[in-house]
């Protein structure tokens, strides 16, 4: 529970680089997800989103340096505020894994604490094919 506790603080304190990271680089995911419900192979799917999220960064992104030209003052900080676009989508990326990991975390607390049947069964069995692993793992060596 501590751990879950620090991750939510964690995520508190670093909200304003999440919501930097996600207002410029949610045109790079969102827009070729919508152009990708009408191809139907999916074996095109990563191509198509590398392919137009690729085109999407030569529109926008010399937009975002004049606008932060245009916006900050010093040209330098303009300039080393448009060059943490992309960390800071990185930032965000990860930081929406952690947020999925945490409420993960909180599910299964609530599975344990209410002694939910299925998780109980899923449990047995993680439990039962690891040790079934480590035991091929400790013959082959």
């Amino acid at each position: 529970m501590g751990w879950l506790i620090a991750g939510i603080t964690g995520q508190l304190l670093t909200f304003p680089v999440w919501l930097f990271g996600n207002i410029f680089t949610l045109t790079f995911l969102l827009i070729p997800e919508l152009q990708l419900k009408k191809i139907k192979d999916l074996q095109f799917h990563a191509t198509m989103r590398f392919g137009i999220s690729l085109a999407l960064a030569f529109i926008f992104l010399p937009v975002y340096l004049v606008i932060s030209l245009i916006i900050f003052s010093p040209w330098w900080l303009a300039l080393s505020i448009f060059l943490t676009i992309p960390l800071a989508g990185i930032f965000a990326w990860n930081y929406n894994i952690l947020f999925r990991r945490i409420f993960g975390g909180f599910r299964v607390r609530k599975y344990i604490s209410s002694k939910n049947p299925d998780y109980l069964t899923l449990r047995k069995d993680y439990d039962e094919l690891t040790e079934l692993v480590s035991g091929l793992k400790d013959e082959e060596s």
